[in-house]
């Protein structure tokens, strides 16, 4: 079975240890294909420094990945930031299917969603 991954560092300042920690246990939970994705969303904060340090420090504790901003890849643009088209794209097929929970009943996503109240909307039909 293959897995995939992803690390998702928003560069707003230097990585920390609890960065450290929690993108080594995604990585390795991703021991198959690791994606390297930067939240480049807070666009008043986020710098190139930072950036490139996090990519650094990344590397430094021996995290590799099979795509990313400095490496490419098939599932690019590697910048949230560069990746608003998809999502508005999506947005609008799901708009068009007149509304999100259908979308979800329709494409079979649903089973695989779990929010606190799911229960509920499942014992009252919400999904049949």
């Amino acid at each position: 079975m293959n897995r995939r991954g992803r690390l998702a560092p928003t560069p707003t300042g230097f990585l920390h240890v609890g960065h450290a920690y929690t993108f080594g246990i995604a990585a390795k939970r991703a021991a198959d294909e690791l994606v390297l994705r930067v939240d480049d969303l807070d666009s008043t904060r986020c710098t190139d420094a930072y950036i490139a340090a996090a990519i650094d420090d990344l590397r430094w504790l021996g995290l590799t990945w099979a795509e990313g901003p400095d490496c490419g890849g098939e599932s690019g643009p590697y910048f949230q930031s560069q990746r608003t088209g998809l999502y508005l794209q999506a947005w609008q097929e799901l708009a068009a299917k007149k509304s999100f929970i259908q979308a979800l009943i329709l494409g079979g996503m649903w089973k695989t969603l779990r929010w606190p109240h799911m229960h509920l909307m499942e014992r009252n039909r919400c999904f049949q």
